[in-house]
């Protein structure tokens, strides 16, 4: 529940930027890895950790291969909320974020106030999934 608690504070911390210049802070997201990394290690728990960043190398794999449709910086950030919550956890946030981007979307293009190239932000979504889960007692 702690690591839950914290990752919400970390993509919060990342939301506004997110949605004002679709970017996130490079420093930041390093410090973020770094500060993952360092509760890992001092937990003792750092291969559960990596384990859980797999699905954020993933996603940068996505990011690279797609030409950025999938933003580098969105993949960064859930290889950090990975290393926190383990793979099982930030899967489950990453799929709720997913569905939560997939509505907006759609009732985006569903009453024609976005066309199919507008870049969304994503960390929103993945904010409010942490909140969504927080408050279903979502994961351990």
């Amino acid at each position: 529940m702690i690591k839950r608690i914290f990752s919400l504070l970390l993509l919060a911390g990342f939301c506004l930027t997110d949605i004002r210049k679709k970017e996130l802070n490079t420093k930041g997201l390093i410090c973020t890895v770094l500060a993952a990394l360092l509760i890992r290690f001092a937990e003792g728990t750092l291969w559960t950790g990596v384990a859980g960043c797999a699905e954020g190398g993933l996603l940068m794999l996505v990011s690279r291969l797609s030409g950025g449709r999938f933003g580098m910086g969105d993949a960064i950030l859930l290889t950090a909320t990975g290393l926190l919550l383990g793979i099982r956890e930030n899967t489950e946030l990453f799929l709720t974020a997913l569905l939560f981007s997939a509505v907006w979307a759609g009732g985006l293009l569903i009453f024609r106030r976005k066309s199919r190239n507008y870049e969304m932000p994503f960390v929103p979504f993945l904010t409010a999934a942490q909140v969504l889960l927080l408050a279903g007692g979502g994961g351990g």
